[in-house]
């Protein structure tokens, strides 16, 4: 734990399932003047249990803008990624579903090379380097629901 910092501004507990996640967090916001986290948990129970005993998450303002934020409905998948053009956003939903680019090829009727393509501009429109930021993205916007006719090969 963090010995708590008497200027801080905001009080955190860490959730995530992922120790080195946590450790990494830990160590940035603990860079921080204005933050000090004062625990850390493994589980969506373990984080309540400490979010209730520990009284962390912020000041009004602070909560007021979170409320805000939660009750904006969840981007739409029609809506995401403006940039891409259909064809990179379908490519994009299909690799968010876990498949490979031999299956998506096969299920649009394209070569695996020009599935490929597309993955290159895809990444570079949405500024990643690798698959599973891809993925991680897509999946926040809504992507990536297998369809119901089609299984990943």
């Amino acid at each position: 734990m963090t010995h708590a910092n008497p200027r801080a501004d905001v009080r955190v507990v860490l959730a995530d399932d992922h120790p080195v996640v946590r450790q990494g967090l830990r160590a940035l916001l603990g860079s921080l003047d204005s933050v000090t986290v004062i625990g850390g948990a493994a589980t969506g129970r373990e984080a309540v249990r400490q979010a209730v005993i520990l009284r962390p998450v912020f000041g009004s303002a602070i909560a007021a803008r979170a409320l805000d934020r939660l009750a904006q409905p969840a981007p739409s998948p029609r809506r995401a990624f403006p940039e891409l053009t259909p064809r990179e956003r379908q490519i994009l939903d299909l690799v968010a579903a876990g498949l490979s680019n031999a299956s998506i090829a096969s299920h649009l009727g394209m070569s695996v090379k020009t599935v490929g393509n597309h993955l290159s501009s895809i990444f570079a429109k949405l500024r990643v380097s690798r698959r599973s930021e891809s993925i991680v993205i897509a999946r926040d916007a809504g992507l990536g629901k297998p369809a119901p006719d089609f299984r990943a090969r």
